[in-house]
């Protein structure tokens, strides 16, 4: 009662205002039947009808009818436990001490390190290893490679038996800034080519502050001579560090989970910077957005309509369709960062957003 309660006071926020006064008039009555004396078929009744309406009323009173009713419950819901955090700094540092799951015996689990690089790599017993995934973390930078983002390694390396996924478990940029993250993903990749992969038999899987780092390897390698990564995956990725997307104050209030951290920013920023802290931020290797983008990989971007960092998205998607890059564009109504990953998949857009990024990597693994 008390998780619906929840849920339905975060909803709130997404409903039209004439629905909002109608939803709480059915609450109460629904939390006052049992104080009247009322038979016990008549008491069903009106809970079975109470229940219907309000159900009805989660639907129709919506603002935005684009959603599913299960991802407006979703983002409402998690917009009511992260309005309980104070500290979302002090969340994220909290996952250096989750301890790593187990993998299952269908799957082979290795470890590997290379310079200051610690790689994690799954595949399953008689893969052929003929293409890499490799899968770059958000965090903001700074928190460590989490159990969520194995669990994702999981899934798509049995849903792509002849592949290796490989997991890049950088350093945080809280202890080591720029360039140490960015150092630690160019040393990872190159260390497994080194392993006998080719790069057009590679693909970059990143999300959020790892969809800069998947897009600042690539300015890398090319500045260095090198091939490219045959596609990438980049599920809203911060690709501006100026922070000049107009996302940034316009979607603010919508964006439960990069929203509200203006108090830990710099002046004039919505984004506390801990990668880049002191650094040139327009330097494409920190802000790829404002690099040369041709000649780079397929890409798929993914982005949810509730995020500050939609104009980093829309406007990467923008420029590498001007550079002649083969890219695609998703935009996702009403959802919030990391939707992808931070939702079950019977929410119907993590659904649809799944069945897409499994398509596209279809192509080329």
């Amino acid at each position: 009662m008390l998780i619906l309660l929840g849920g339905g006071i975060a909803y709130l926020l997404d409903l039209r205002r004439w629905a909002n006064l109608l939803l709480v008039i059915l609450y109460l009555m629904r939390v006052s039947l049992p104080h009247f004396d009322l038979p016990q078929k008549m008491n069903n009744l009106f809970h079975i009808c109470l229940t219907i309406l309000i159900l009805l009323l989660f639907y129709f009173g919506r603002n935005n009818r684009k959603v599913s009713l299960l991802g407006s419950l979703a983002t409402g819901f998690t917009d009511f436990l992260i309005s309980l955090m104070p500290n979302k700094i002090e969340y994220i540092t909290k996952k250096n001490k989750e301890k790593p799951l187990t993998y299952p015996n269908d799957l082979i689990y290795e470890e590997a390190k290379h310079k200051q690089t610690r790689l994690e790599l799954v595949h399953t017993r008689n893969s052929q290893k003929k293409s890499l995934l490799y899968l770059i973390h958000g965090g903001g930078n700074v928190t460590p490679l989490t159990n969520k983002y194995r669990k994702l390694g999981q899934v798509y390396a049995r849903l792509f038996p002849d592949s290796v996924v490989a997991l890049v478990d950088f350093r945080s940029a809280f202890d080591h800034p720029y360039p140490a993250p960015l150092d630690d993903v160019v040393d990872g990749y190159l260390y497994l080519l080194s392993q006998g992969i080719q790069p057009e038999n590679t693909v970059l899987l990143a999300d959020s502050a790892g969809g800069n780092l998947a897009l600042a390897l690539c300015h890398r390698l090319k500045a260095c001579g090198q091939a490219l990564p045959k596609a990438e995956v980049l599920l809203s990725p911060q690709s501006d560090m100026t922070q000049s997307g107009k996302s940034y104050i316009t979607r603010y209030h919508l964006d439960p989970i990069l929203g509200n951290m203006a108090g830990s920013a710099e002046p004039g920023k919505t984004l506390p910077v801990f990668y880049a802290k002191g650094e040139d931020l327009e330097n494409p290797f920190i802000s790829p957005l404002l690099g040369d983008l041709h000649d780079f990989p397929d890409t798929l971007i993914q982005v949810g309509e509730c995020e500050i960092l939609y104009d980093d998205s829309k406007q990467l998607y923008e420029k590498m369709k001007a550079s002649d890059v083969k890219v695609e564009f998703k935009e996702f109504p009403g959802m919030i960062h990391g939707f992808q990953i931070s939702f079950s998949s019977i929410v119907p857009e993590v659904r649809r957003a799944n069945s897409e990024i499994k398509a596209f990597l279809a192509n080329y693994l």
